[in-house]
């Protein structure tokens, strides 16, 4: 992954347990309803996966507010990062790369997982250019629903 920009002062990026999200279910969907487009629910943010509750994450400012955060599961040899939203009013700052590189961390230190992996809309070009800027690479394109499949080595993973 390329150098992430330094943290700005006063965010912090912790795990996303599923009492932080039944608790805040809210204010996670509020940061998401910015975007029209994502259709998440309640019912979507609090589905069990494997390793979720493990591998989730939220970044917070000073006051607790919720910024940005990540949804993510354990699949096979990847952390599949099913949702990664950060508020538009806290776009640039590099919070979205702070989510990816401690997720980064987080599968490197489970055995097996080899990637990061998610699933993105073609249309979505900026979004498309922030994953190749921090480093994933287009693995498979899926014509029929207009998304391809990015991928992020993880340094040694796989062992």
């Amino acid at each position: 992954m390329n150098q992430p920009p330094t943290p700005t002062t006063g965010y912090t990026v912790r795990t996303l347990d599923r009492a932080l999200a039944e608790a805040r279910a809210a204010d996670f969907l509020t940061v998401l309803r910015q975007f029209p487009e994502m259709k998440w629910t309640r019912d979507n943010l609090l589905v069990e996966l494997p390793g979720k509750w493990e591998v989730s994450l939220v970044v917070c400012d000073e006051a607790d507010t919720v910024c940005g955060y990540a949804v993510n599961s354990l699949r096979g040899d990847s952390l599949y990062i099913h949702l990664l939203v950060v508020a538009e009013s806290q776009r640039g700052q590099g919070l979205g790369t702070q989510l990816l590189a401690r997720a980064l961390e987080l599968a490197g230190e489970r055995p097996g997982v080899r990637c990061l992996r998610l699933r993105a809309t073609i249309d979505w070009t900026d979004t498309l250019k922030f994953y190749e800027r921090v480093g994933f690479v287009v693995r498979d394109e899926l014509p029929e629903t207009r998304e391809c499949v990015l991928e992020l080595p993880v340094k040694g993973g796989g062992a």
